[in-house]
């Protein structure tokens, strides 16, 4: 594999301590493992799958030690943030030690208003609520004095109602003046029929008035016992009323009593009275942080503190993010080193980048000939060509040697090293990512790119990273740069 930069470790989870151990730092033990429990090919072949920075055309230096001069290079450039992180981190926290005094007055008053409103908080009611659960304790006994004399005045009307018992209506025809009356005007009607003196019939109403008195006496007791019955139901609904209200009235302060624990409305009063102190006590901090707040001198110190805790949240994150770094002199002295070899085994400048090396590689890692991968592969780099040089050229084609060449729309065609500098970056682009995107749906393996764009304009980089961002469907891609990731592109950022 390529390495990207730093000191490469193999490290194993241990789930005793939840952490990772180191494992082995040694090369080929980390690339015998790579390739027997990962299943990783060797590095010649997984290497088609590297996009180091020096990629492009127009970044390939000539000198066998650029690759590493680099790496140190950038390192160097990390190293030294991450010092200037620790040494700001330190000035950030210097200072909040010596404005800690002069914010001190500010910091209690914060504190004191955070206790009351944690004391408030503890409460399960509302200062309005609180005010009227306060007034239901109040009254909860003048209450109950006044539900016991409704019941009262209930039961005597009661008493009275039945003092002199329920009068039973006798039946009118088991009544002897009914059956009397009815039997001696029958009897004279009888003889006046026989008589023959109908004068003598009208003497008999006199005793048929008899039988209508029973009858009348038997409507009025009767109506007299309804309406006494009558009477008991609504004094019975009436007390049930009474209790009903009394009891809604007294649900919600039985609810805030068993609520705080407590078994009386006085206890209940007791707990409101301390809510209500702990509300005033709320409002004198929140006063008393006011009139600290508008305070200049610590006005401006509590500004002051809220930028430098926020700017140290910043570089705490930074430095735990980016985790250790070597020593800047250590750093320094291997990149002289790889200057000085760098400089000593200098080459002359190489005539062109081969695009059959990489077609060759494909074709190889798919077990096809370089002329069948790149004839199924054409309409695909046709489309990234179009995408990535604005149509400035329109297609690829094969030559006899196993060079591809290039064809504008005009139809003219240019092999790589003909094109001008940075539409042969472009084209070269198009094609390693076409080839890539067919092994990489074939193989499913890794993809690292390692800033290998960096030298496209930002557009272009953008449009890259969406391809890549395709390619990522048939396996993973890991694509390190330098600036922020566009918005969409990636699944996961780390920042480092």
């Amino acid at each position: 594999m390529l390495e990207i930069g730093g000191i490469r470790e193999l490290q194993k989870y241990d789930a005793g301590t939840r952490k990772f151990v180191l494992f082995t730092a040694d090369a080929q033990e980390i690339q015998s493992f790579l390739r027997v429990h990962s299943g990783l090919p060797p590095p010649e072949g997984f290497s088609f799958f590297v996009l180091g920075s020096s990629e492009l055309p127009s970044q390939r230096m000539q000198t066998p030690g650029s690759e590493e001069v680099r790496r140190l290079e950038q390192e160097l450039r990390i190293t030294r943030e991450y010092e200037d992180a620790q040494d700001r981190l330190f000035r950030v926290q210097t200072r909040l030690t010596e404005i800690g005094g002069s914010a001190k007055a500010l910091s209690e008053a914060e504190e004191a208003l955070a206790n009351a409103d944690a004391e408030l908080a503890r409460s399960p009611w509302t200062a309005q609520q609180i005010g009227d659960l306060a007034a239901r304790a109040r009254r909860a006994e003048h209450d109950a004095q006044r539900r016991d004399m409704q019941i009262e005045d209930i039961s005597r009307k009661r008493e009275r109602a039945t003092e002199d018992g329920e009068v039973a209506a006798d039946p009118f025809w088991l009544s002897p003046w009914f059956n009397g009356g009815l039997f001696v005007g029958v009897a004279i009607d009888v003889v006046a029929l026989l008589l023959g003196h109908p004068a003598l019939a009208l003497i008999a109403l006199i005793p048929f008035l008899a039988p209508l008195v029973a009858v009348l006496r038997y409507i009025q007791v009767d109506e007299e016992r309804k309406h006494l019955k009558r009477h008991l139901i609504d004094l019975k609904e009436q007390e049930q009323a009474v209790h009903r209200r009394f009891k809604e009235e007294q649900a919600t302060l039985k609810a805030a009593m068993q609520a705080v624990k407590v078994g009386s409305p006085a206890e209940l009063l007791v707990v409101l009275e301390q809510r209500n102190e702990a509300a005033m006590r709320r409002e004198e901090a929140l006063a008393h942080l006011e009139r600290i707040r508008n305070d200049a001198a610590a006005g401006a110190a509590a500004a002051e503190i809220a930028k430098l805790r926020e700017e140290k949240a910043q570089l705490e994150q930074r430095i735990a993010t980016q985790g250790f770094a070597r020593a800047l002199a250590d750093v320094e002295a291997d990149l002289h080193k790889a200057l000085q070899r760098s400089a000593a085994g200098r080459q002359p400048p190489s005539e062109a980048v081969q695009t059959k090396g990489v077609l060759s590689a494909a074709a190889g890692l798919l077990e096809r000939e370089p002329a069948q991968l790149f004839a199924e592969a054409a309409p695909r780099l046709a489309q990234f060509l179009a995408a990535l040089t604005d149509r400035r050229i329109a297609a690829g084609q094969l030559d006899s040697s196993g060079e591809v060449l290039f064809s504008a729309p005009a139809g003219r065609t240019a092999a790589l090293k003909d094109l001008p500098g940075p539409l042969r970056d472009l084209a070269y682009a198009a094609l390693r990512l076409c080839l890539l995107e067919k092994v990489a749906a074939a193989k499913r393996l890794p993809v690292i790119v390692d800033d290998a764009f960096a030298a496209l304009d930002p557009l272009k980089r953008s449009m890259v990273a969406k391809m890549l961002k395709a390619i990522a469907a048939h396996g993973q891609v890991i694509h390190r740069i330098a600036d922020a990731a566009p918005q969409g592109i990636a699944d996961h950022v780390v920042q480092a």
